[in-house]
């Protein structure tokens, strides 16, 4: 099973190694790639991208949102080639994907007071951040699946103070930042205390350390750990993450009576069918439906954090 995921890992990478390659369809001057006027551009990247990559429909808003991250960064770096006194042409390296009307609209826009100023507040705020971690855009999420690759885990997720210890680390498992020093030195010594902390509440481990409680009634980290089965609750087929557990749709679609939308995020039976098969993202196993959204029957949906529960219409009874 550490194979296959770090084969599809690396597939992945590959994929996102190369998506900078379709920028070109992308004018540089998009200010908010998620608006409805970009539709046409959209349209015609993700079908760039299915006549190179095998990718199903059920990815497409994945890899146009890598895609608008890539051009973000794009961005970033020509405004600081602008800051640098290159104002008159494209870079020569880009000459022949930027015209000279294309790069005259984006040297005005980004060096207008009101961009200066937003840019400024926003270096500003950057540079504030009392325990930065070091994962950038890897995000938790990737992060988690490392650590279960590297470990062997079989638990459905990793406590919040696990993953924000590993985020703040170097690879010879040290950091330069005091504060977050003091904070994984808190972690440390609370671990160590034998204090028994329930680390699936709101009031687990990390919001001692930090001395920051969660608000009430919010989902930790945002999103829900979770078990999926077939059968029975003997033997689990993937582990997942419950997202919008208020939505009713998925993929445009309603969701089946007395099914929720769930992220398969690691197969431990590939070849396990799915509940519900997806005939439009070709996708009928849960191997086929990695890093996608499906439905799944409540009743075979087993929450690590049993107090999610009562956040689920109808459904207190089965997650258990």
């Amino acid at each position: 099973m550490k194979t296959v995921i770090q084969e599809r890992s690396k597939r992945k990478k590959l994929l996102e190694v190369n998506i900078s390659v379709f920028l070109r369809d992308a004018s540089i001057n998009i200010e908010d790639w998620r608006h409805e006027s970009n539709a046409q551009v959209k349209l015609e990247i993700w079908e760039d991208v299915q006549a190179i990559w095998n990718v199903n429909e059920t990815h497409k808003h994945y890899v146009l949102g890598k895609v608008g991250i890539a051009l973000n960064k794009f961005r970033y770096r020509l405004t600081k080639r602008v800051r640098n006194g290159c104002v008159d042409h494209p870079p020569k390296l880009y000459a022949d994907l930027i015209d000279q009307e294309e790069w005259d609209e984006f040297v005005a826009r980004v060096t207008t007071t009101l961009f200066l100023e937003i840019s400024a507040a926003n270096r500003e705020r950057a540079l504030q951040a009392d325990c930065p971690s070091r994962i950038s855009r890897k995000g938790y999420a990737k992060l988690e699946q490392e650590i279960f690759l590297e470990t062997k885990s079989e638990e459905v997720s990793l406590p919040r103070h696990t993953l924000y210890r590993k985020a703040r680390l170097d690879k010879t498992g040290n950091t330069n930042n005091e504060k977050a020093r003091e904070k994984i030195s808190q972690i440390d010594d609370l671990e160590q205390s034998g204090q028994i902390i329930d680390n699936k509440s709101s009031d687990d481990l990390l919001s001692k350390a930090l001395n920051k409680p969660d608000h009430p009634g919010r989902l930790i980290g945002g999103i829900s750990p979770c078990l999926l089965f077939i059968v029975d609750h003997e033997s689990p087929v993937a582990k997942g993450h419950m997202y919008n557990i208020e939505g009713e749709t998925l993929h445009n679609r309603a969701l089946p009576l007395d099914h929720m939308k769930v992220l398969i995020s690691i197969p431990l039976d590939e070849n396990a069918p799915l509940p519900v098969e997806d005939e439009v993202g070709n996708m009928f196993t849960v191997g086929d439906a990695v890093n996608a959204f499906v439905a799944w029957p409540f009743n075979l949906i087993i929450a690590e954090n049993p107090q999610v529960s009562h956040l689920i219409r109808g459904t207190s009874c089965c997650i258990q």
